[in-house]
């Protein structure tokens, strides 16, 4: 079967996965013109919120709009013939390179071809760089760049681009808080707090209205949302097993400060890089602002790759997705125990297991050391230092939060930041 009614066939399986095969296949790009057709009545489907079944499809088709003689027979056969969607993807790429080769190939000829003489084949070849590289609509000069650096900066001036506070005064002011289209990381050993900070963060960003997404591959929803509960109200995390008179107005501070918040947490856990780039775009599609944590990056499946390539793929596919969204998203990531034989054990960029294309992507990378996890009556217990190893345009340094993780949180100290070199 072509991979152009795959594409449909996976589609119909699992309509989950139309906005990460939408952000790389068009129906211009289908050969078949009819199969094109059914893409785009995919695609319309989609963008009014109405299901994606055989029936649905074939009746759309029967709109004055499209033309196409595919039924119900021919959308049963392709849904029957795919075993499953995981491999959507791969078959959109295909069909977009077939396109660009047909593009050359029209391309080519009209330069062979041209009456006009040398201004026709110079526009041919042109176009035929710009096809072959797909990335022509991406260049820009520097005058275009320029303005764009003006524009960007005047609109952040002027309120007009919100910049997403962390919670923390500190780190805020350190890295200018979450800025949509980049790629945060955020590293510890285990026990350090990295899923509490990072739910912190989800939870300043929903106590602002922020519609946020938790993909947690580790705890399942409900102990997330307890713990964020936890943080919003002050009560232990061990209260649940042991719940005093006194706790119970705390539980229903923090369910009545998380109520109607606009949260979703995903605990199916095994994420393959398509299914979560699907949820993502398709969530960020219906939002002008919103928020991402992935927890944690080794956790999700990495298909036929050792963890190496596995990892630095998931990793390139994240920040592309970033940049595309306009949105921000935080991957939570282990890190190798190599750094246990250290004398000093704070974290560095190499520790990131499979470091080398996720300290690549990254435009921030915060670690989280607690002193006293290694030395017990260490002169910072109660306190978490924020490592900021990597900060795209702007400067590193170490911020300082009280640790308050029987509340499973942190909070600011307000001792301001140090540098780092």
């Amino acid at each position: 079967m072509s991979y152009e009614k795959s594409i449909i066939g996976s589609l119909m399986l699992d309509p989950r996965a139309i906005e990460s095969v939408k952000a790389i296949v068009s129906p211009d790009d289908f050969a078949n013109s009819h199969l094109a057709e059914v893409l785009g009545a995919i695609y319309a489907l989609s963008d009014n919120d109405k299901p994606i079944d055989v029936l649905s499809l074939a009746d759309e088709l029967k709109s004055a709009k499209y033309n196409s003689r595919i039924g119900v027979s021919d959308l049963a056969d392709m849904q029957d013939e795919v075993p499953s969607a995981a491999h959507v993807e791969h078959y959109a790429k295909g069909v977009k390179d077939d396109a660009k080769r047909r593009a050359v190939q029209r391309v080519s000829e009209h330069a062979l071809t041209a009456e006009s003489g040398t201004e026709a084949v110079e526009e041919a070849i042109n176009a035929l760089t710009s096809i072959d590289s797909g990335q022509g609509d991406r260049q820009v000069d520097a005058n275009q760049a320029l303005i764009s650096v003006m524009k960007k900066t005047e609109a952040i001036f002027n309120g007009e681009v919100k910049l997403q506070s962390t919670g923390f005064a500190d780190l805020d002011e350190q890295i200018g808080g979450f800025e949509g289209g980049r790629l945060y990381i955020l590293g510890a050993r285990p026990a350090m707090g990295k899923s509490a900070l990072a739910l912190n963060f989800a939870l300043t960003a929903i106590k602002n209205n922020i519609p946020t997404m938790v993909f947690s591959l580790e705890m399942p929803s409900d102990e997330v949302m307890y713990r964020m509960i936890c943080a919003a109200s002050g009560l232990n995390t061990r209260a649940q097993r042991d719940m005093q008179e006194s706790d119970w107005p705390l539980l229903t501070g923090g369910f009545n400060v998380l109520k109607d918040k606009p949260l979703i947490i995903d605990d199916s856990g095994g994420y393959t890089i398509s299914f979560l780039k699907s949820q993502i775009r398709a969530h960020a599609a219906k939002h002008e602002e919103s928020f991402y944590i992935v927890d944690y990056i080794q956790l999700m499946k990495i298909n036929g790759f050792d963890e190496v390539v596995g990892f630095g793929e998931i990793s390139k596919e994240l920040k592309t997705l970033a940049k595309d969204i306009g949105m921000p998203i935080v991957i939570l990531s282990q890190l190798n125990r190599g750094l246990e034989q250290r004398t000093d054990k704070r974290p560095m960029n190499s520790d990131i297991r499979s470091s080398g294309q996720l300290e690549q992507d990254a435009d921030v990378i915060i670690f989280i050391y607690r002193d006293e996890v290694y030395f017990e009556n260490s002169e910072f217990k109660g306190t978490a230092e924020l490592i900021i190893r990597k900060n795209r345009g702007g400067e590193m340094g170490t911020v300082r939060v009280r640790d308050e993780l029987r509340f499973a949180r942190f909070s600011d100290i307000g001792g301001g930041y140090s540098d780092y070199n």
